[in-house]
C-alpha cells in the first residue's frame, strides 16, 4: 500500500476512535450536568414533579444523544476533510525531501575509502 492511503487510513481511524470516544464520554458524564437542571424542574413543579423525573430524565438524554448525532455529519466532513489535506501535506514534503535526496546524489560522486569528513 501506498504511503499516502495508509496515511490518510491512520488518520480516519483517529477520527473514528475519537468520536467514538466523545459519544461514549458525553453519555457518561452528561447526566451528572443535567441532573441539577432536572431537580431544579422538579421543585418548580411541585408534587407533580416527582412523578415526571424518570420523563425529563429521559428527554434530556435523548436530546443530548439527538444533539450528538445531528452535529455529526459535519464534525465528520470537516475532521475528514483536515485529515485528506494534512496527509497530502506530508506526501508532498516527503517527496520534495525525497527528490532533493535524489538530487543529491546524482551530484555529489561517491569516492570509495573516503567517509566525507574531509
Amino acid at each position: 500500500m501506498r504511503l499516502f492511503p495508509r496515511l490518510l487510513l491512520s488518520h480516519v481511524l483517529v477520527i473514528v476512535l475519537v468520536v467514538a470516544g466523545i459519544f461514549i464520554s458525553a453519555e457518561l458524564v452528561a447526566p451528572r450536568f443535567y441532573r441539577a437542571h432536572v431537580e431544579e424542574m422538579v421543585q418548580t413543579m411541585g408534587p407533580a414533579g416527582a412523578t415526571l423525573r424518570g420523563d425529563l430524565e429521559r428527554g434530556m438524554r435523548l436530546t443530548l444523544t439527538r444533539a450528538l448525532w445531528a452535529a455529526l455529519p459535519l464534525a465528520a466532513l470537516v475532521a475528514m476533510v483536515t485529515a485528506y489535506v494534512s496527509s497530502r501535506r506530508v506526501i508532498r514534503s516527503v517527496q520534495v525531501l525525497r527528490l532533493q535526496s535524489m538530487a543529491r546524489q546524482r551530484r555529489v560522486p561517491s569516492t570509495p575509502g573516503r567517509n566525507g569528513a574531509g
